[in-house]
C-alpha cells in the first residue's frame, strides 16, 4: 500500500493487482476512481434502497467539479469516473453537461453511469453517449409489471432497453444489475429466466 497526498491529506491506496499466483503480487501505480453523486433525488421508492431517506442537496457545482477533476488528472491519479445518485437521469441535461465537462478535461476518461433506467431514451440525445464505458441499469425482474412493483414506479420496458441497445455503437455499454430478493428473482429457475430476458434484449 502507498500513500498519496490529495488536497493536503494523505490517503492510503492499493498499489497492486490481485494475481492467480498467490506468491506473486502485480505492482501498479496508485490510481483512483472518482464517484460523482449528481443528486440524491430519485423517482423510485425501493424498500431496500440505502439512499431512500436522503433529501436532494441541490444542483452540482460544475466549477468545483471541474477543479477537482483537473486537480486529480494533473496529478495523474484518476483512471475513471462513476456517476451515481439518487437517480442521475432525473436531470438528463445536467448529466450530459457533466459528461461533456469530464471529456473536455480528459478525452479518454473511462466513465460509468448507474441508473434505474429513468428517461432511458434521453441517452440517445447525449452529445457523446458512445464514449461511455458502461451504463449500469438496475432491473430486478424480467416481467415489466413485477419490476415496476419492486421499484414502486414506472420503469423502462425491455423494449425500451433494446431500443437504446440498438442505437449504441458499442453493444457492450449496457449492463443489467439485478438484486436477488424474495419478492423478485428468488430461485435458480428465476435466475435462468432473468438471464434469458437479458439475452433476448441483447445485453
Amino acid at each position: 500500500m502507498k500513500k498519496i497526498n490529495i488536497f493536503n491529506q494523505d490517503i492510503i491506496v492499493k498499489d497492486f493487482y490481485c494475481s492467480a499466483n498467490i506468491d506473486k503480487i502485480i505492482e501498479s501505480n496508485p490510481s483512483l476512481r472518482l464517484y460523482i453523486k449528481i443528486t440524491d433525488s430519485c423517482n423510485a421508492k425501493c424498500e431496500f434502497c440505502a439512499n431512500s431517506g436522503n433529501e436532494d442537496f441541490g444542483n452540482i457545482d460544475l466549477k468545483k467539479l471541474e477543479y477537482v477533476i483537473r486537480y486529480l488528472v494533473d496529478l495523474n491519479l484518476l483512471h475513471g469516473v462513476s456517476i451515481t445518485g439518487g437517480e442521475p437521469m432525473t436531470n438528463p441535461k445536467k448529466l450530459n453537461d457533466v459528461l461533456n465537462l469530464i471529456w473536455i478535461i480528459k478525452d479518454d476518461m473511462e466513465v460509468q453511469i448507474s441508473t434505474n433506467g429513468l428517461n432511458l431514451t434521453e441517452f440517445k440525445y447525449f452529445d457523446q453517449v458512445n464514449k461511455l464505458e458502461s451504463i449500469h441499469i438496475s432491473r430486478h425482474h424480467y416481467n415489466d409489471e413485477i419490476n415496476n412493483a419492486i421499484f414502486k414506479a414506472n420503469m423502462p420496458t425491455g423494449k425500451e432497453i433494446m431500443s437504446l441497445q440498438e442505437f449504441l455503437t458499442d453493444k457492450k455499454i449496457i449492463n443489467i444489475n439485478t438484486i436477488i430478493m424474495k419478492s423478485g428473482i428468488n430461485s435458480l429457475k428465476e435466475i435462468k429466466k432473468m438471464l434469458d430476458f437479458v439475452g433476448i434484449i441483447g445485453v
